[in-house]
């Protein structure tokens, strides 16, 4: 019977994965709640698209705020169910001294099963609301998508240039979100790494005559307090440069054209995070899965005379004192990681590449 330690690296890395993910939704999530309704009503050719686009939007917010206010703390608690399940786990050989019986012990690994078996059904269930959460947001990357396109025929703008820009701005998307995740994965469970998240503008668009940002994925993520990592700055400065010239270029499309596709390229993005995030979680749906079978081959083992009671307690005790107490103590830094970010929600006249720029 092999032990525990093969598998704790592999559960390390999974609830990394899903934390920082979950960061990373958590941060797109917040700018959606930023956005600010959008105001056409003298714009004659498309006063009639405003309460559509204002109910997409609201919904959108919707969206978001179900992601804050339920999902994103599920991942947070699944930190500490996992830190109180390896508690559990330890005090096992302190609780059954050498000797104790085979039913003794059939009877403890039962109750620690029973607390796995449940972590994983948590898992199944963070990955079931991050999947809906896709295809919420994929439904309002569509409508806007579709406002887009509408309010462009209405004004008879360039269609091929419209397929242009938005190809070119959901690529920019993704290279920003690339660039987040990278800061993200790389500094998470880093002793002394402390996130700092910008929120604010990416650009604004003259629209009935008053100036409408884009707030939605208006955001940034830099690491400080560690020496030695690579500066993420400059390329999201040059990510962010690109969309905002992108944006600024001589353009056949009307500025209200350009603004519903920028909202449609950010629910896009917000889109796949939502996959990517729900992608880490079924890391941790396998890796609970891993240990409620390690739990039952115990079980089975000692009830089947294959190993006796002294030879599991050898294990756990091997357990306790490696690879656990180094998953504990990255789990509680990864605890501290995420009660000290510091989010820097900008003016309105200063955009993320301006403030970027100033860093």
């Amino acid at each position: 019977m092999n032990s525990l330690n093969n598998n704790i690296k592999t559960i390390e890395i999974s609830q990394k994965d899903l934390t920082g993910n979950g960061l990373i939704l958590q941060t797109y999530c917040n700018s959606v709640l930023q956005q600010p309704d959008i105001d056409f009503s003298s714009v004659p050719d498309l006063s009639d698209y405003q309460e559509q686009i204002n109910e997409s939007l609201e919904k959108a917010k919707k969206h978001a705020n179900t992601y804050l206010n339920d999902i994103n703390h599920k991942i947070i608690n699944s930190l500490s169910d996992l830190n109180s399940y390896f508690t559990v786990y330890k005090i096992v050989p302190v609780t059954l001294p050498e000797g104790s019986s085979v039913d003794q012990w059939v009877s403890v690994l039962s109750v620690v099963k029973t607390i796995s078996e449940k972590n994983l059904r948590d898992s199944e269930l963070i990955v079931e609301a991050l999947e809906e959460l896709r295809d919420d947001l994929s439904s309002d990357s569509a409508a806007f998508a579709s406002i887009a396109e509408q309010a462009n025929d209405a004004i008879e703008g360039d269609t091929g240039e419209l397929a242009s820009i938005r190809n070119s701005l959901k690529e920019i998307d993704r290279d920003i979100k690339g660039q987040i995740a990278a800061v993200v994965l790389e500094g998470i469970g880093i002793i002394g790494g402390v996130f700092v998240i910008a929120i604010g503008s990416v650009s604004s668009f003259v629209t009935a005559g008053t100036s409408t940002p884009i707030v939605i994925a208006g955001v940034s993520m830099l690491l400080g307090g560690v020496v030695g990592l690579a500066v993420s700055a400059p390329t999201l400065i040059n990510l962010y440069q690109e969309k905002t010239d992108l944006f600024q270029q001589s353009s056949k499309l009307r500025a209200e054209v350009n603004l519903l596709t920028g909202i449609d390229s950010a629910f896009d993005n917000l889109s796949n995070q939502a996959e990517t995030a729900a992608s880490a979680t079924k890391g941790m749906v396998d890796s609970w899965r891993n240990l409620t079978n390690h739990l039952e081959d115990l079980i089975d083992d000692l009830t089947n005379g294959i190993l006796s009671t002294d030879a599991v307690r050898t294990l756990f005790l091997n357990d306790a004192n490696n690879e656990i107490i180094d998953l504990q103590n990255t789990i509680n830094t990864i605890k501290q990681q995420m009660s000290g970010i510091i989010t820097v929600a900008l003016p309105k006249d200063e955009t993320v590449l301006s403030y970027l720029k100033a860093v």
